[in-house]
């Protein structure tokens, strides 16, 4: 504290900022000595906080009218009559600019309020949920992990060999997911991770930094159009939902994505109104983030463009002022392209082939399919909320504004595009967040077809609708999140047995265990391999294909001799349903196995066997990898990747 005073005293001299920056700089120090992790909480705390300060400073700040007024007020005495008349003009103009401010700033205290019991109630019910450890969600620990290889690599810079340094890393920690998904949401995480350590909380806080920020971003587009108590009432159903609740504390990217599209659509809305260079780089930053943070994100362009043609600002797209949106969205654009050519064959053929009606999937254009998402609405919204919604389209349909007939084709881009690309039933549980904004504005504008009707009933219809929120709220709060939990044990175990000597995983939840391994491992000397690569290579689920590299015995035992294999660590019951894998079960069975421990996996997650548990095995044969080397398969991408090892 006395260095802190001195130095903001010393810095008081420089004037400027430099005694704020000073204070600024002694509080991370602070905060960061006593445990690093606070830093990203702090940093997380104080922007959003600071943003949403200098926008409603930016609102409310005027010239003080009344100083100026009294000014003109003593002259008028010694003028002339024309000059008094004049006087008594400017006298009344600036009357009626101090009203336009008091409103103004009594609108901003208002929204400022609106805000604080938005982001109240959002950090209320998600609250539980941010305090989780272990990962609920198979895509969770890969995101995690992907964030984990930006935290290492933003330390350790290998701007040379990048490509090699990528492999290097995973095929030691074969958990990433990188050629699946764009990097932009891990490269955002990994800063926050290297900041404050390998701790999920982090980035389940960073989540929930986009929740807040999305929020904010619709509230304030739909208060530009609607008014205020739409902008709340839209805003509260918004937040209170199960869709946005349960995916603002995962380690997912569907919350990121809505977040981006609602400060995408407040942006451009302010662009089309006052274009500028800057309203244009920003716009263009917001798209080229969200089709780099998931490429489902594709879907909502077009209800974007349509928002600019019926706002009758189609000529301001050819206008050079938006070059920037167009050198913006087409480099992430060509990022995309050359990321699924390199790296995304399967994920291509998922989507737009027919592997997942290989796997069991009606077919595209069957009328199962094309009912899956009508049927998961209601579980995530309740029928309530859509019976609301459905009488807001109405009124929407009937006001025929730019922005109407946006949010009624919003649903509609969004029905087509996923019932055409993803039927999965607990996918398209997840991919209704993308169409929670358009539903809540459709539920809060249905009191619009009451416009008509008196104060009375206008003011039951309120008071039921914020029942219904309530009801939502609480529906979310009581909603069991997903989680599985038990691997740092056996991680801590297999760390001290196995040291740097490569371990075997198998089967399905080897994301959780590679983490807490690499939690462990601050060297990164550790090599983790799965079964599923190794032993079998398939990518998602064997239905979409899979290699064979064993089938008998013999064939794992030399697998395990090629590898250097020396732990394996495998799960006691496999819901993939592989032969290959049973066949592994009875070989660690054997006289060249050991079984060391027992691990019991706990948790909700539906796709958890019961009584699950990991066990550890020593193979009493291992020695180095052949020749120095270990080899993982990557059909996908038509290679095989390899890392040596030292002896």
């Amino acid at each position: 504290m006395p260095l802190a005073l001195a130095g903001f005293a010393l810095l008081r001299r420089a004037g400027g900022h430099a005694p704020h920056f000073g204070l600024l700089g002694a509080s991370l120090i602070f905060y960061g000595w006593w445990d690093t992790r606070f830093l990203s909480l702090l940093i997380a705390s104080f922007t959003p906080n600071y943003l949403a300060g200098r926008y409603i400073s930016f609102i409310v700040s005027t010239t003080d009218g009344n100083v100026q007024l009294r000014r003109y007020s003593k002259k008028t005495a010694s003028m002339p009559i024309f000059m008094t008349t004049q006087s008594r003009m400017a006298t009344t103009l600036y009357a009626t600019d101090q009203a336009k401010r008091t409103r103004r700033v009594l609108s901003a205290r208002a929204d400022s309020w609106a805000i604080l019991l938005v982001l109240s109630i959002l950090t209320f019910v998600c609250y539980e949920g941010l305090s989780r450890e272990s990962f609920g969600w198979y895509d969770e620990s890969r995101h995690m992990m992907n964030a984990v290889f930006f935290a290492d690599f933003y330390s350790d810079l290998p701007l040379r060999n990048v490509y090699q340094y990528t492999i290097e890393y995973f095929i030691r920690f074969p958990s990433l997911s990188l050629s699946w998904h764009p990097p932009m949401f891990p490269a955002l995480a990994g800063a926050v991770l290297l900041v404050g350590g390998l701790d999920p909380v982090l980035v389940r806080m960073l989540v929930f930094m986009f929740a807040l920020a999305g929020a904010i971003f619709w509230y304030f587009w739909v208060l530009s159009i609607w008014g205020r108590r739409t902008a709340l009432l839209s805003t509260l159903i918004l937040i209170t939902g199960t869709a946005v609740h349960f995916w603002s504390t995962a380690i997912m990217l569907e919350i990121p994505i809505v977040a981006l599209i609602s400060g995408a659509l407040y942006w451009l809305a302010r662009y089309l109104e006052r274009p500028s260079l800057r309203g244009s780089f920003i716009v263009g930053l917001l798209v080229a983030a969200m089709l780099l943070t998931k490429q489902t994100s594709l879907f909502i362009l077009p209800a974007f463009l349509l928002y600019c043609i019926l706002a009758g600002r189609a000529r301001l797209l050819w206008s050079r002022v938006s070059l920037p949106i167009y050198l913006l969205f087409f480099s992430a654009l060509a990022i995309l392209i050359g990321h699924a050519l390199a790296l995304g064959s399967v994920g291509i053929a998922e989507q737009l082939g027919n592997l997942s009606e290989l796997a069991g999937a009606p077919t595209r254009f069957s009328i199962e399919r094309w009912l899956i998402y009508g049927r998961v609405l209601g579980e995530s919204f309740g029928w309530p909320i859509l019976l609301l919604a459905l009488i807001g389209s109405i009124e929407m349909a009937r006001r025929r504004g730019s922005a109407d007939l946006t949010i009624l084709v919003w649903p509609a881009l969004w029905y087509v595009a996923f019932s055409i690309t993803a039927v999965d039933h607990g996918d398209a549980l997840r991919y209704t967040a993308y169409v929670a904004p358009p539903i809540a504005l459709l539920a809060a504008c249905s009191l619009g077809t009451l416009s008509n009707a008196n104060a009375q009933i206008r003011h039951a219809a309120v008071l039921g609708l914020l029942g219904i929120v309530a009801w939502s709220g609480w529906r979310s709060y009581a909603t069991e999140l997903p989680m599985v939990s038990g691997f740092r044990a056996p991680a801590q175990f297999v760390h001290t047995e196995a040291g740097d000597l490569p371990v075997l995983y198998c089967c399905r939840f080897d994301g959780e265990f590679i983490f807490e391994r690499r939690r462990l491992d601050p060297p990164r000397h550790s090599i983790t391999l799965r079964a599923d690569k190794n032993l079998v290579n398939f990518s998602i689920t064997p239905a979409y294909g899979m290699a064979s590299f064993v089938e008998s015995r013999s064939d794992i035992l030399d697998q395990l001799d090629r590898d250097g294999v020396a732990v394996l660590v495998i799960e006691s019951q496999d819901n993939l349903r592989i032969s290959q894998f049973n066949v592994l079960r009875e070989v660690v069975n054997g006289p060249e196995f050991d079984l060391l421990a027992e691990f019991p996996i706990t948790g909700n997650f539906a796709a958890l066997p019961p009584e699950l548990k990991l066990r550890v095995y020593r193979y009493r044969n291992a020695h180095t990898p052949e020749n120095g080397i270990i080899s993982v398969p990557a059909p996908q991408i038509g290679t095989t990747l390899q890392l040596r090892v030292s002896p």
